[in-house]
């Protein structure tokens, strides 16, 4: 069961970091 939680979390944080990343670069795309 915490096993499911952590994979999630993970999984989460993993996705919101490849959102900022893709925001990022294409706000740099923009200048």
């Amino acid at each position: 069961m915490f096993t499911a939680i952590f994979v999630v979390v993970i999984a989460l944080m993993g996705a919101s970091v490849y959102g900022i990343d893709h925001m990022v670069a294409q706000r740099a795309e923009k200048r």
